[in-house]
């Protein structure tokens, strides 16, 4: 429920800034405004979606209710922020290199495949290899 009033609360705003924007008049102050707003709108979303997250896990772990959940989820970030940062960087570097592991097998196998199957009669095996590394860069990410 606090995500879906926090987006209304934006397309709100969305909307009324759309129908100022019509405005010839419109002051570069209120222009900068209502881009820092949306700014903070749209940072509050992304926070309060974490929040939720991170309670629903609590809920799941402690059987207690969403506020109380949410507190403690909140509580146990900020204690562990540096915990937390450095887990999320480690994991992005390993999402990373798998990426890039599997486009580069993917690449491989196709590229030993095309090039012993005498059944293909290609001129080049690159740009079928390049294509099979781009589905699985796509399929990795």
């Amino acid at each position: 429920m606090v995500i879906a009033i926090c987006q209304f609360i934006q397309l709100a705003f969305q909307y009324y800034r759309k129908k100022m924007s019509t405005l010839d008049k419109t002051i570069p102050w209120v222009k900068a405004l209502f881009c820092l707003t949306g700014y903070c709108l749209n940072f509050l979303e992304k926070c309060i979606k974490q929040v939720s997250k991170n309670a629903y896990i609590q809920i799941a772990l402690t059987s207690e209710n969403f506020c109380q959940a949410a507190w403690n989820a909140f509580a146990l970030v900020i204690k562990n922020v540096h915990r937390f940062g450095i887990t999320h960087t480690i994991g992005a570097v390993f999402m990373i290199f798998g990426v890039f592991f599997t486009a580069s097998c993917t690449a491989a196998i196709s590229y030993i495949w095309l090039v012993k199957d005498p059944s293909f009669d290609l001129s080049s095996p690159i740009p079928p290899v390049i294509c099979t590394a781009v589905i699985g860069f796509l399929i990795g990410y």
